[in-house]
């Protein structure tokens, strides 16, 4: 099994033009980017909290929904 080390120090990886609407999304979920952890500004348990939403109700959902060929309704998680 590989162990994946992230460096939070680094600053090359502030570059948002390359993101998508999720990684904003789960941005403001967690109060903050991923190199905002270390400084206390961003909540690392929230941003997993999102990313598991998004992989296991969001994306299945909105599959179906295609399938389907249907309205997508996706349930949103609790406010906290």
């Amino acid at each position: 099994m590989r162990i994946l080390c992230i460096d939070f120090n680094l600053t090359d990886n502030r570059d948002t033009e390359g993101n998508d609407a999720a990684f904003f999304a789960a941005c403001a979920y967690a109060n903050g980017a991923v190199w905002e952890t270390i400084s206390g500004k961003s909540d690392s348990a929230r941003r997993l909290e999102f990313w598991l939403w998004w992989l296991n109700v969001a994306i299945p959902s909105a599959w179906e929904a295609i399938e389907e060929d249907e309205k997508i309704h996706i349930p949103l998680p609790e406010a906290s």
